[in-house]
C-alpha cells in the first residue's frame, strides 16, 4: 500500500472515529491502562464526570500518531520555520 493510501485510510478512520462517538480520547495506551500521565489524567476526569467516551491507542502505529496530530491540526506537527 502506497503511502498516500495508508495515509488516506488513517484520516478516514479518524473521522469515523470522531464521526460515530461524541466524545474520542486519543490517548497513549487504553482507558483500563494508560501509558502516560496525560492520557491518565484525562481518563480520570472523564470517568468522574460520567463522560462516555471512546479510548483510541495511538501507540499502535506510528500512522496513527501522525494522523492524529495532522487531523487535529497539532503545531507540535509542523515543522519549525
Amino acid at each position: 500500500m502506497s503511502d498516500i493510501a495508508e495515509a488516506n485510510d488513517i484520516q478516514e478512520f479518524i473521522e469515523r472515529a470522531v464521526e460515530d462517538h461524541p466524545v474520542v480520547l486519543f490517548m497513549k495506551g487504553v482507558p483500563d491502562s494508560p501509558r502516560c500521565g496525560f492520557s491518565a489524567i484525562c481518563v480520570q476526569i472523564l470517568d468522574h464526570l460520567g463522560v462516555d467516551f471512546v479510548g483510541v491507542d495511538v501507540l499502535q502505529s506510528d500512522e496513527l500518531r501522525q494522523g492524529v496530530k495532522a487531523f487535529s491540526d497539532c503545531p507540535r506537527s509542523r515543522s519549525s520555520m
